[in-house]
């Protein structure tokens, strides 16, 4: 067993790795030696923590001192390290004794200061699953730290203010410190209350169908693809359904929250912690930028907008290598990220919402327009995102040209996503997930409630199709939650047939039986 000591962290993927440090301090040739395999930050930590030690007129650095970070067989690269080195040293040098394990995470400055440090939200989260019960942050992460509601931290801007809360954690007392947690952090207003719509969209704007369709992938999680010539409100319906989605629920918000400190983004204690993320890359991102990556395994946008919404606009403009990259996270809702000595696992359970135009030159479609693609062009067009990631689009939107749009109250909408979301908490928490969207045709079929029926034409329909498995369960999938956005326990026959409907919009990923189903429905 571990003595008691100071636990720094390094990232590494969604959980990171715990740093329990060593320090043996003796006479010979002053300076400071880190072992542990440092990397990069770390290494030159030794200078930095040398001077600001002697800044702030801590008299230990005239001294030979050892410090070993185990686990010794990780490579270490985080300047977050740079705290829990000084609080080493400092404590072995008064031969303290620590009364339990105090996680400690915070860049230092030359002169003292305690900088802001990446990744505090996970590290504080592990060192408490370790049996830590305090945690020394910099100021500026206090917020951030304290919606782990299982550990005390204590925000600190200065060195010596730092030793000061370890002298007091030795005492056996806690500092006084300010905090905010999940519990009493400011949320917006109820769901049903008739100004809960973000104050910039009152209203959302389409075609009734558009927005029916929206709003069931908001409801359900299902990821949404949206097709038509330009300027049928293609981009402003992917926008659109980020203001229907409800407020997050406390351990989405905290999931999020870490993804976005390991990201290095900035933490608000406002009620925006609350709000799903919406992420829109620009088409050029690169693999590593989409997924993640980079010589330290950082999150990319598919990670960045979990338990929210990743916008993919103009879909056939990214590079076909990032598409298909992103064939698994849509899947599992996980990036695995493997490289040779290392691997990460960062979460992505995002909606996946995709425009795109119907040929190249975004002509096809239009009633006065004259599209200048070959037919061969505008295959590899649709060849480019289609397959296995349209497969995996299950609500598939018409966006026909002349169509006379509707507005909609943002709040109404917004509560029947909620209320159909509540539904699907209270009857499939604890098999899967929270959202239609992530449970398979056997918890569907043995807890949807569907009706002998329904199953039996959900069936049929897929064959009558020629839908793949995934597009059979998605179906099924889409089914309860129209069925849950109706308030009804049975799924019916006319809910498989709408949700077969959205489905089959776009027949065998032709535009040109997409373009005649979309004008059928129109005369």
């Amino acid at each position: 067993m571990r003595p008691h000591t100071i636990i720094g962290y390094v990232p590494n993927g969604y959980t990171g790795c715990l740093v329990y440090l060593e320090v043996d301090i003796r006479h010979g040739i002053p300076g400071i030696q880190i072992i542990g395999l440092p990397e990069g930050a770390v290494r030159e930590a030794r200078e930095r923590v040398r001077i600001a030690l002697s800044n702030a007129g801590f008299g230990v650095t005239g001294k030979k001192i050892l410090v070993g970070l185990g686990p010794a067989g990780i490579p270490k690269a985080s300047a977050g390290l740079d705290l829990a080195i000084a609080l080493s040293i400092l404590t072995a040098e008064a031969g303290l004794t620590l009364p339990e394990p105090i996680a400690v995470i915070g860049e230092l400055g030359i002169h003292g200061s305690i900088l802001p440090a990446q990744g505090v939200l996970a590290a504080v989260d592990e060192a408490v699953r370790s049996g830590a019960k305090a945690a020394i942050v910099p100021r500026d992460n206090l917020a951030e730290a304290a919606l782990i509601s299982a550990c005390r931290p204590i925000g600190v801007d200065s060195l010596a203010g730092a030793w000061h809360a370890v002298l007091t954690l030795a005492a056996g007392e806690f500092p006084e410190t300010d905090g905010f947690s999940a519990e009493t952090a400011p949320v917006p207003a109820p769901i049903a209350a008739p100004d809960f719509a973000d104050p910039g969209a009152p209203v959302v704007r389409g075609t009734a169908e558009q927005l029916r369709r929206l709003t069931i992938a908001a409801a359900g999680g299902h990821h949404i693809g949206l097709f038509g010539p330009p300027g049928t409100g293609k981009t402003l319906g992917a926008h659109q359904l980020g203001s229907l989605l409800p407020p997050l629920l406390p351990q989405e918000m905290i999931e999020t929250v870490r993804v976005w400190s390991l990201a290095g983004l900035p933490f608000h204690a406002d009620a925006g912690v609350w709000h799903p993320p919406v992420r829109a890359p620009h088409h050029s991102a690169s693999v590593e930028g989409m997924i993640g990556g980079g010589r330290y395994l950082q999150p990319g946008e598919a990670s960045l907008a979990h338990n929210g919404l990743l916008i993919l606009d103009e879909v056939a403009e990214y590079p076909r290598g990032v598409l298909q990259a992103l064939r698994d996270p849509l899947e599992s809702g996980v990036v695995r990220l493997v490289r040779a000595g290392t691997q990460a696992l960062f979460p992505a359970r995002a909606m996946v919402c995709l425009t795109a135009n119907l040929c190249p030159c975004g002509s096809y479609g239009k009633p006065r327009g004259v599209c200048s693609c070959t037919t061969a062009e505008i295959s590899r067009y649709w060849r480019k995102f289609g397959g296995a990631v349209m497969d995996r689009i299950a609500v598939r939107v018409a966006c026909l040209p002349d169509e006379k749009p509707v507005q909609v109250s943002t709040a109404e909408l917004r509560v029947r996503v909620a209320a159909a979301r509540q539904r699907q908490r209270e009857r499939i928490c604890g098999r899967g997930g929270f959202r239609n969207s992530q449970l398979q045709r056997s918890d569907l079929l043995e807890h949807g409630e569907f009706s002998a029926l329904a199953a039996h034409t959900a069936d049929r329909l897929a064959l009558q199709h020629g839908l793949t498995f995934r597009g059979s369960l998605h179906v099924l999938q889409m089914s309860r939650t129209i069925a849950d956005l109706e308030q009804q326990d049975a799924v019916l026959v006319q809910h498989v047939e709408e949700s077969a409907a959205i489905r089959c919009t776009i027949g065998g990923g032709n535009p040109w039986n997409w373009l005649a189903q979309g004008q059928r429905a129109r005369s």
